[in-house]
This record gives structure tokens, sequence and C-alpha cells, in this order.
């Protein structure tokens, strides 16, 4: 591994193991607290369009490695076909593993199937911006084919996947002249909403890596301020 790719590793690390620390003193003094070990930290969504509802895939961060604790260890991309991320949680939570914890969240990845069914993503964002535990800072971004793909490639780069993509959009984004849509741009109740045309970064895979192909355009709704992103 060259000398870059080593510190940019290690960066990722300490990152992610600092997140992870800072979560967890903000959640001891809670009366439902759950020990660290026993909580899923969920750092990237992708979802799918299905015949039955959605396939909604989790990539997870090597907590075990982080933390330098032995228990449970890396955890692989995980998927599950229900008809909302709450009945994905409730599946995930079933197997008797841990606790699925949203908090963590960087970027939500939308497949192609789900991209051309509007009221579908619509359900799902509103899902997504009416529950409190998803950060309003999380991204959004689409794929060519299945989201379940790109998070399946969460052990080819280095760290998280959803860290990987966040850095991504930051620097190659902004040489690229993209602007970046996250959740809060599409969340809160009230009148001034309207639906809007968005451009969202649009990613595919060459070669086991996520590429910034494009931008695609999706139709949600979104506070008017936001029309100065929209596809022209």
């Amino acid at each position: 591994m060259s000398r870059g790719k080593k510190r940019r590793s290690l960066y990722l690390r300490w990152g992610l193991l600092a997140q992870v620390l800072a979560l967890a003193v903000g959640i001891c003094g809670c009366a439902s607290y759950v020990a660290l070990e026993d909580r899923a930290f969920v750092m990237a969504i992708g979802i799918d369009r299905e015949e039955d509802g959605y396939r909604i895939s989790y990539a997870f961060p090597d907590l075990a490695e982080l933390t330098g604790n032995s228990k449970g260890g890396y955890e692989k991309p995980l998927s599950f076909v229900g008809d909302s991320l709450e009945d994905a949680r409730m599946q995930y939570e079933k197997t008797g593993k841990r606790s699925v914890d949203y908090g963590q969240v960087k970027v939500l990845i939308i497949g192609e199937s789900l991209l051309d069914d509007e009221k579908a993503l619509e359900k799902i964002l509103v899902e997504m911006t009416e529950n409190p535990e998803f950060a309003r800072t999380i991204l959004l971004c689409g794929v060519e084919g299945e989201a379940k793909a790109m998070i399946d490639l969460d052990r080819e780069v280095e760290g998280s996947i959803g860290i990987y993509l966040e850095e991504l959009f930051e620097n190659n984004g902004k040489k690229m002249g993209y602007e970046t849509v996250i959740l809060n741009d599409v969340s809160g109740m009230g009148m001034d909403r309207q639906r809007t045309e968005l451009a969202i970064p649009l990613l595919k895979i060459e070669e086991k890596r996520p590429i910034l192909e494009d931008r695609i355009s999706i139709f949600v709704l979104a506070h008017p301020g936001r029309s100065l992103y929209t596809v022209g």
C-alpha cells in the first residue's frame, strides 16, 4: 500500500473511532442505554425496488478493529426485503445479533429500480425524514444498477463505503461542479415545500470502485430554496 493510501486509511480509522466514542459518551446517561458492542452501527444504506417492497442493504464499520475489542469482528453487508426501513430493522434484530443504530448513516444509495419509481422513493424519504434517528446531513445519491452492488463494495474500499462516498462527493464532486443533496433538503413539515426536480450525484461501479458518473434528477417534496440546484 502506498504512503498516501496508508495515511488515508489511518485517517478513516481514527475518524470512525472518534464518531463511535462520541456516540458512546452521548448514550451513557440514557435510560435506554444499549452497550456499544450490542449496537449495529449502519454507515450506509442502499435501497432497491422489489416486487414485494424494497431490498434494503446495510453496510457496517469494523468495530472490533477500530476499538481493539475482539468481540464481534467485521460484519459483512446484509440485505433484507420488506415494506420499510423499520421492517428491515426488525428482520435484522430478529436474528438476535444486535440493535440497529441509524444514527451514524452517512449516505443513502438509491438503486436504479427505485429511481424509476417516484412514489416508492417518496415513501422511503418520508419515513427517513420523520425518524429523528436519521441525521439530516445524510447524502443522497443514485447508482446505475443495484444499490446492493454498491453496498457490497464495503470491503473493497479503505474503511466504510459510507465514509468513502462522503469523501468522494466532497472532493471529486466539488471539482466537477456538483451540488450535494442531503436529507434535510427533503425533510420537514409545512406548506412551503413543493414538488421539485433535484439533481443528485449518479454513481457507477468500475473495477470494484465507486465512480462519480453524472447527475440524475429525482422529483421530491423539497424546500423552494433548493431550486438553485434543480436540473435545468
